[in-house]
C-alpha cells in the first residue's frame, strides 16, 4: 500500500527520533491512510451530488423569492384596504404596553394622528366618555377572562364633539395571561342618531295611537287582532283583551251586505264604507282605510283605521292613505302635522298639511313655516319657537300665505321635541285651519259694532218715542179734559130736557172721556217702566205688604182671600217689581168668576238659576190657544161691558219681566183658574228672605 505523501514525509522527518516506535508508528500510519483514502472518495462523491442538486436549488429559490414578493405585496394591499376602509383596526401588546398596529381609520374615528396613539398608550381610555367609563371595567374583566367582547360607548372626538363607537375586542391569551387585544373600532354616530330620532317618532306615533279619535286596529297575517287603540274598543263596545280574540272577519264580513265589507277588498285602498258587527251583535257603519306592509322580520300586518259615520253615512267623504302603518295615523289625521328640526327646517309635514298649504310635501321640506308667512307676521312664529325651546307647549293661532297666494289662519298646536340629554332638537306642530273661525269672528265683530250703532240709534229713538209718548198723552189730556168738562156741564143743564136720545150721546161721550183719560195715564205708564236704571234689593214680601195696602179697598169689595208663603229678596228694580205684583194682583181679583170669591195664592221658589214666582187664582181661566195674546197690549179677550180696563196690564207685567231679563207665562184650564209665572235671574250672593 502507497503512503499518502503527507504522512510519507511526515514520517521522514521524525524518522530518526522515532526509530522505537517504528512497528507501531507503521501499523497507525497505515490504517491512517486508508481512511483518508476512503475520505477522498466520499468528498469525490459529495462534490458530483452537490453538482447535481444545485440546479434543483437555483429552481427552489427562484420559487422561494416568487412566493416573497408575493407575500410582500399582498401585505401591502392588506395595509391598503385597511387604511382606506371606515373601521379602525388596533393590535396592543398588553406585556410591553405600547401598540403593534394601529390603522389609519383610527385617526378618522378620534380625530388623532396614528403617532400619538403611540406615543400615549393610555390616549384611547383619556378620550372615553365619563359617563361610560363604566363599561370600559366590564370590558377589561371580560378580556381576561379570554372571552371576546363588543362594546358600545361614547367618545371626545378630537374637535371636542361627542361621537359613538363600537369596540369589538379579541384577546390573546399565552400561559393563561392576556397578552395582546386585537380589535376593530366602528363609528356608530349616525346609527345612534337615527335610533333616538326612530324613538321619538315611536313616542309621538304611540301617542296619537292612543289619543287619536279614530279607531286603529293592528292584525297578524292570519287575520287575528293584535292591537286596538282605545277609541277602537269603545268603538266596538269591547274591552282590549276582548278586542284581542276577535279576528278581523268576526268584525267586518257579512253575507249579504250591500257594502264592500269583505276586508280582502279593502287591501290598500285609500278609504272605504264597511258594516262593522261588535261583539255584542250590533252593527255600525265605518269608514276604514287599511295598509298591508311588513315588519322587520318579514311577517305580513294589516292596520285599519275606522271611523265610525252611522249618523253621517250620506256626508261620507274619502280619505287618502298610502304608506306603511306609522304613516298611516299621521297621514289620516283630519289635522294638518308639521315637523320642523331645531333650524325651523321642516322634515316632515302631511297630506293635511300641503293641502292646506296648497304646496306639495318636497317643496315643504327644509324649508321654515315663516317662509310661508308675511314679513309682518314671521316674528310670530320665532317668539313661538323660542317659548317651546324653553319648554312652554302652547296653542298659537297664525296667519299664512299659501302657494296661490291665499291668506289663511291656523291654530297651531304644539310639542317640543327633545333628545336624551333633554336638547331641544325640533318641535311637532299640529295644525288647525280656523280661516272661517277668523273670518266670521271679523264678521261678528263688524256685526257688533253695527249692531251697537243700531242700538245706540234705537236707544235714541227710544229716548224720543218715549219723550213723544209722554207729551203726547200730557197734551191730550186738556183737550180730553176740555171735552169732559163740557160734556158735563150739557148733561148738567139739559139732562132730562132734550129727548132721551140726547141723553143717552151725552152719558157715551162722557164715558168714552173717561176710557181715553185711563187709556192715555195706562200709556203714560208704559213708557216710563225702565226709564229709573237704579236696581237694587227688593224684598218680595215688602212689596207685597205695600201693594195688598194699596189694593185694600178692592180686595174688600171683591172678598178675595190673599194667601201668600215667604217671598225672595230680588236684585231689580223697586217701583216696577211693586206695579209687576199689584197688576197680577189687579188682574187676578177683576177676572174672578161670578158669585165665587177671589182666591189667591202666591208662591215663590227656584228653577235653575232663576227665582220662580207663582199667582195662581180660581178665576175664568184663559183658553190655551189665547195664553200668549193677553201679553199683547191692547189685547182684550172680553168687551167692555164684561170686564173693565184698558187690556194693557199685562203687557206691563210682560216689559218689566223682560227688564229683569225674566220670562213671564201663563197655565189655566178654563172655568178652573189661572196661575201666571215669571222668573227673575239669581244674582251672585242672594238669598230667599229668612
Amino acid at each position: 500500500m502507497t503512503l499518502h505523501p503527507a504522512i510519507h514525509e511526515q514520517l521522514q522527518l521524525h524518522c530518526s527520533d522515532q526509530q522505537q516506535l517504528q512497528p507501531s508508528l507503521t501499523n497507525l500510519l497505515q490504517s491512517l491512510s486508508g481512511i483518508l483514502d476512503s475520505y477522498d472518495t466520499n468528498l469525490q462523491q459529495f462534490q458530483h451530488a452537490v453538482k447535481d442538486c444545485s440546479g434543483e436549488l437555483d429552481a427552489l429559490k427562484e420559487k422561494l423569492l416568487d412566493e416573497a414578493r408575493g407575500h410582500q405585496f399582498a401585505n401591502t394591499e392588506l395595509g391598503r384596504i385597511l387604511n382606506e376602509v371606515n373601521e379602525g383596526f388596533f393590535t396592543r401588546d398588553l406585556v410591553a404596553n405600547k401598540y403593534n398596529h394601529m390603522s389609519v381609520g383610527c385617526e378618522r374615528i378620534y380625530g388623532y394622528k396614528v403617532e400619538e396613539f403611540y406615543a400615549n398608550t393610555i390616549l384611547w381610555y383619556q378620550v372615553i366618555h365619563p359617563d361610560d367609563l363604566s363599561i370600559i371595567a366590564l370590558e377589561n374583566d371580560l378580556l381576561q377572562s379570554g372571552k371576546q367582547v363588543k362594546s358600545t360607548y361614547r367618545i371626545f372626538h378630537h374637535d371636542t364633539t361627542i361621537r359613538w363607537i363600537e369596540v369589538k375586542a379579541i384577546p390573546i391569551i399565552i400561559d393563561g395571561r392576556l397578552c395582546r387585544v386585537d380589535g376593530k373600532v366602528n363609528d356608530i354616530t349616525e346609527q345612534k342618531v337615527a335610533e333616538q330620532l326612530l324613538t321619538d317618532s315611536e313616542v309621538k306615533y304611540r301617542a296619537f295611537f292612543e289619543n287619536s279619535m279614530d279607531g286603529i286596529l293592528l292584525f297578524g297575517a292570519n287575520g287575528q287582532m293584535l292591537t286596538a287603540n282605545p277609541a277602537a274598543c269603545e268603538m266596538f263596545r269591547a274591552g282590549e283583551e276582548k278586542m284581542g280574540e276577535l279576528s278581523k272577519h268576526q268584525l267586518f264580513d257579512q253575507n249579504g251586505s250591500a257594502v264592500p265589507a269583505n276586508l280582502a277588498s279593502l287591501q290598500n285602498k285609500e278609504k272605504a264604507t264597511i258594516l262593522c258587527k261588535r261583539p255584542d251583535g250590533t252593527c255600525f257603519y265605518g269608514e276604514a282605510t287599511t295598509v298591508v306592509f311588513k315588519d322587520a322580520r318579514g311577517s305580513q300586518l294589516t292596520s285599519m283605521m275606522i271611523r265610525d259615520i252611522t249618523l253621517r253615512k250620506k256626508a261620507e267623504q274619502q280619505i287618502a292613505d298610502s304608506e306603511q302603518f306609522h304613516r298611516l295615523i299621521v297621514e289620516t289625521a283630519q289635522e294638518g302635522i308639521w315637523l320642523t328640526d331645531e333650524n325651523l327646517n321642516c322634515i316632515f309635514a302631511n297630506k293635511k298639511m300641503c293641502a292646506l298649504l296648497e304646496y306639495p310635501e318636497e317643496e315643504l321640506l327644509d324649508r321654515s313655516p315663516i317662509n310661508f308667512m308675511k314679513a309682518q307676521d314671521q316674528w310670530l312664529m320665532l317668539q313661538a319657537v323660542e317659548r317651546r325651546k324653553n319648554g312652554f307647549d302652547e296653542n298659537t293661532d297664525m296667519p299664512f300665505v299659501t302657494k296661490t297666494g291665499k291668506y289663511i289662519w291656523a291654530t297651531l298646536s304644539s310639542s317640543t321635541v327633545v333628545d336624551q340629554d333633554k336638547n331641544f332638537i325640533g318641535a311637532l306642530w299640529m295644525v288647525t285651519d280656523i280661516t272661517k273661525r277668523k273670518l266670521d269672528e271679523q264678521r261678528i265683530q263688524q256685526s257688533e259694532a253695527d249692531l251697537d250703532l243700531k242700538n245706540k240709534e234705537l236707544e235714541r229713538k227710544n229716548a224720543e218715542l218715549e219723550q213723544f209718548a209722554y207729551v203726547a198723552s200730557h197734551d191730550l189730556q186738556e183737550p180730553l179734559r176740555t171735552i169732559s168738562s163740557f160734556v158735563k156741564l150739557l148733561k148738567q143743564q139739559y139732562e132730562g130736557k132734550l129727548d132721551s136720545k140726547a141723553d143717552k150721546y151725552l152719558g157715551f161721550i162722557l164715558e168714552s172721556s173717561n176710557r181715553m183719560k185711563v187709556l192715555i195715564n195706562d200709556l203714560l205708564d208704559y213708557s216710563r217702566i225702565g226709564n229709573k236704571p237704579e236696581m237694587a234689593i227688593v224684598d218680595g214680601n215688602k212689596v207685597l205688604q205695600d201693594v195688598l195696602a194699596d189694593l185694600f179697598v178692592a180686595i174688600q169689595d171683591a172678598g178675595a182671600t190673599i194667601n201668600a208663603g215667604n217671598l225672595p229678596r230680588v236684585y231689580g228694580y223697586p217701583t216696577e217689581m211693586k206695579q209687576l205684583f199689584q197688576n197680577l194682583l189687579i188682574n187676578a181679583i177683576k177676572f174672578a168668576k161670578k158669585d165665587i170669591a177671589p182666591v189667591i195664592t202666591i208662591t215663590a221658589g227656584q228653577l235653575d238659576n232663576n227665582f220662580h214666582f207663582s199667582f195662581a187664582d180660581n178665576g175664568i181661566g184663559i183658553e190655551k190657544a189665547h195664553s200668549k195674546k193677553i201679553f199683547i197690549i191692547f189685547q182684550r179677550l172680553h168687551t167692555r161691558s164684561e170686564y173693565n180696563g184698558s187690556g194693557i196690564g199685562l203687557s206691563h207685567c210682560k216689559k218689566i219681566v223682560g227688564l229683569h231679563q225674566g220670562k213671564i207665562w201663563v197655565e189655566s184650564t178654563p172655568g178652573i183658574g189661572s196661575t201666571f209665572h215669571f222668573t227673575i235671574p239669581i244674582i251672585k250672593n242672594q238669598y230667599f228672605a229668612g
